[in-house]
């Protein structure tokens, strides 16, 4: 039995990274490279008001009347739209819902749920070495308590940039 655990623990293994969309408790500042529907690339001139985004997160300070999932202390991400002219043009709050990671492809999948009725999916593709966020892709809002790969049919891809003002 001790050599079984003293072979386990010196069996090599990669970092499997973990935590979120944000870099430490940081806003991110990302700025559109792609579009997908159904799979295929879209041009970008179909994208209105989703040219720049911006994730912040933060705790809810009081208890929601409305949506049960945002009780204090609560943590939640915000994910702010803007146009190309840099005015903002809507915004997803969401609850961390459920985790993923897919190794082959080295991306963190996180469902983020609006409600009890919806969600929406956030990929961030990421260097395992150095566990920088490369490029985040974010689905459309999605009718289900759970993420259901059937009904996720958009795909806005972000790349990081500074903050825009």
């Amino acid at each position: 039995m001790f050599y079984i655990i003293l072979l386990a623990g010196c069996e090599p293994r990669k970092p499997k990274p973990d935590g979120d969309v944000l870099q430490g408790d940081q806003t991110g500042y990302w700025r559109i490279t792609g579009y997908e529907f159904k799979g295929r690339g879209a041009p970008l001139s179909d994208v209105p008001g989703r040219h720049y985004l911006e994730i912040s997160g933060d705790r809810m300070k009081t208890d929601s009347t409305l949506i049960l999932l945002y009780r204090k202390g609560t943590p939640f991400r915000t994910f702010v739209f803007f146009d190309k002219a840099i005015l903002k043009t809507f915004s997803l709050k969401g609850v961390f819902g459920s985790y993923d990671y897919n190794k082959k492809k080295q991306q963190n999948l996180f469902w983020y749920r609006i409600n009890e009725e919806s969600g929406f999916l956030a990929i961030a593709d990421i260097n395992v070495e150095t566990g920088i966020i490369k490029k985040i892709k974010v689905s459309g809002v999605i009718a289900s308590a759970t993420y259901k790969p059937e009904l996720d049919s958009l795909r806005f891809i972000y790349e990081p940039t500074t903050k825009f003002s």
